[in-house]
């Protein structure tokens, strides 16, 4: 993968995740410590940043660094789940599990 490809992922994947957390691009610079022009050329593809930097912007997104770059998939998607749930303390981790069971049972029902 070229670094041009990898700096276009990270981008894409920076813009769906801050539209997911509803944050604007000036929020989540607040939030990292950049300028907002900063995240607007980051998610055009067109800036690389430092770890330090990209460490940041997933700790504000709530999603791995691996997530951030990575190509959109199913193995992202669990490990963004693993990460929040890393945060959990075992009380809710009960809850959570609970709820998935509940989910697949009826997933299944449906299916």
């Amino acid at each position: 993968m070229s670094d041009d490809e990898l700096k276009t992922i990270i981008g894409q994947n920076i813009t769906t995740y801050r539209i997911q957390a509803n944050l604007t691009q000036a929020q989540l610079a607040e939030l990292v410590g950049v300028s907002p022009a900063f995240v607007s050329l980051v998610e055009r593809g067109k800036k690389r940043m430092r770890i330090s930097t990209l460490l940041a912007m997933s700790q504000a997104l709530r999603v791995s660094c691996d997530a951030l770059l990575s190509p959109e998939g199913p193995e992202t998607r669990t490990d963004n789940i693993l990460y929040l749930l890393s945060q959990q303390p075992q009380p809710s981790l009960v809850k959570v599990e609970k709820l998935i069971r509940l989910f697949l049972e009826k997933t299944e029902e449906t299916g």
